[in-house]
This record gives structure tokens, sequence and C-alpha cells, in this order.
């Protein structure tokens, strides 16, 4: 994977109000995606969800460059507020998915 090679960090943060984050690392394991996962953060697990800043602190919080400017990191998602709006008003840059019809 390109990404990997650039020492890109891929991680995913997730609403987890249908499918819990131990389901998720399953189906990923499962599927043999996990390697391309530095780290997760579901919202079961931390006790927080999207667009509350403390979860978009804790993908900070987990990165390896410490140093990395809040608008290096790029949060993309299908919600106009959880995710585009809530990673915005953190300082991350963001990018809204929108269903293609």
């Amino acid at each position: 994977m390109k990404l990997k090679i650039r020492e890109t960090t891929i991680n995913i943060l997730s609403n987890t109000g249908f499918i819990k984050g131990k389901t998720m690392r399953k189906f990923l394991i499962n599927e043999d995606l996990d390697q391309y996962i530095d780290f997760h953060i579901y919202s079961d697990e931390a006790n927080c969800s999207k667009p509350d800043p403390k979860i978009f602190q804790e993908v900070k919080n987990q990165l390896k460059n410490q140093d990395l400017d809040s608008a290096q990191i790029l949060h993309i998602g299908d919600n106009p507020i959880a995710d585009y709006k809530g990673a915005k008003d953190f300082g991350f840059n963001a990018h809204l998915l929108r269903p293609k019809i």
C-alpha cells in the first residue's frame, strides 16, 4: 500500500452505535485488513463519540509523531456534523464523503 510506504499513519475513528469496536477488530483481522491500520478508536470503548473533541484528542494522543501539527491530520467521514465539523473544530483537516446518487 503506497500510503504505508510513505510512512503515513492510518487509523480508524468510529462511532459504534450499531457495531462494537471488538466486532470491528475481529472483522478487520478476518479480512486481513488490520495490517494497514495503525490504531483503532471506537466510541463504545472511548466512552465518547464524534464530534466530542475528547475523541479527536485521543487520535492525537495515539500518534507516533507527537509534534505533528493538527492541520496535517486528515479525517475522512460521511457525517457533516460528527466527521467534518467535529474534525475541523478540533483543528484537523477534514474531507466529507458524499454518496453518489
